[in-house]
């Protein structure tokens, strides 16, 4: 172990010898007719010689002193940062600083503080339970939160959900609503897809205020095209239910409801409409529609015929939107042909006036009941 090795004369052999005198360390003879040093000259030598005179070599400041086995000589070490000599003691002391590098995030587990050697280390407060691991890419250890389904008990981490996997698990439940992410839910193997609400529950379609009305979409099947059946609007306060009936129905039959959702078959009417200029309605294809009179008419029940029908209005009669008038006096003098050329037959019990002359057309009659009265003037 290197020490420090003050030289000592010993006069009764006239050597000079180390404060440890072991063998061949340092021995120096001096004889009356004077003789030769040998030292050797490097740096780190503690020793230098002037002829037959030894001298300690000026290190100008505190040394340690050992014996360099290697060189065979006597040599110093430099006190270096954290070393003292305070006399004849070497002391260790807290020179300097040291760095404690601990990346500020919010994932530290560790924050360090210290003043020379004396060195703090603490956890940081993660606010919660937390599981530390070795993050190798940022060369540190840091923390995961315990999330929704796990939870740690003392030094035990345990799952809360059990049989996550639904394939397995037999009555799986959500914790949230359920995002779809864009994707569709479908089977396999042709399998249907059942909703089954439970007890009074009903499958929902909702509304918002983007959409409207709660709706659902029959898309056709390469899913390019659909329709939509659309509820009602919010200010309707619709609240109903459509029951449909037993079967498909017959064919050309329509749905009808008794006014409380109950819904049925029924035959069509049927409509019969004759195929005369009079005929106000026609039917084709089982559509029923208005026949164009071409002009105004005056519609009437014809009761022989069943059916409506209607009149054209006749001399001096005019129809005006809904109002029938009638001009009782159309001309200062009124005019009669002065042939016939029709049979004609007066109503019984009538008169009947005519201005003359007036002849009769060839072939044609003219017949006056025995209750009725034909006047010429």
């Amino acid at each position: 172990m290197p020490r420090r090795l003050p030289a000592v004369y010993d006069p009764v052999n006239g050597k000079l010898y180390g404060e440890d005198p072991i063998a061949g360390l340092l021995e120096v003879a001096i004889s009356s007719g004077g003789g030769s040093v040998t030292i050797n000259s490097n740096a780190a030598d503690v020793l230098t010689s002037v002829g037959s005179e030894i001298y300690a070599v000026s290190a100008t400041a505190d040394k340690i002193v050992f014996w360099d086995q290697s060189g065979v000589e006597l040599a110093y070490l430099d006190i270096g940062p954290g070393l003292s000599i305070n006399g004849t003691t070497l002391e260790a002391t807290a020179q300097g600083s040291i760095a404690l590098t601990v990346a500020a995030n919010l994932t530290d587990i560790i924050s360090a503080t210290s003043s020379g050697y004396n060195a703090t280390f603490s956890a940081d407060s993660a606010g919660s339970d937390k599981i530390v691991f070795w993050d190798d890419s940022s060369g540190k250890l840091t923390y995961l939160t315990v999330g929704s389904g796990l939870s740690l008990s003392g030094t035990t981490l345990s799952a809360s959900v059990t049989n996550a996997d639904l394939v397995t698990d037999t009555s799986p439940q959500l914790g949230g609503d359920l995002d779809i992410n864009g994707r569709d839910i479908v089977s396999t193997s042709n399998g249907d897809i059942d909703l089954d609400p439970n007890g009074s529950g009903t499958i929902v379609a909702k509304g918002n205020s983007t959409r409207g009305s709660g709706e659902i979409k029959l898309n056709c099947e390469q899913n390019s095209h659909g329709i939509k059946i659309k509820g009602p609007a919010h200010s309707s306060a619709a609240n109903y239910t459509f029951t449909f009936p037993p079967n498909a129905g017959t064919n050309t039959y329509l749905l009808q409801t008794n006014g409380s959702g109950v819904t049925s078959w029924v035959a069509p009417p049927t409509i019969v409409t004759n195929t005369s200029s009079a005929d106000v309605l026609s039917i084709s294809g089982g559509v029923l529609s208005f026949d164009d009179a071409g002009s105004d008419k005056l519609l009437f029940w014809d009761d022989s015929e069943s059916k409506a029908r209607y009149l054209d209005p006749g001399s001096n009669v005019s129809i005006t939107n809904a109002t029938i008038d009638v001009d009782i006096m159309p001309e200062a003098i009124a005019e009669t042909p002065q042939i016939i050329n029709t049979n004609y037959t007066l109503p019984s019990g009538k008169n009947g006036y005519s201005t003359g002359p007036v002849a009769i057309g060839n072939n044609y009659t003219v017949t006056i009941p025995a209750n009725a009265v034909w006047f010429v003037s």
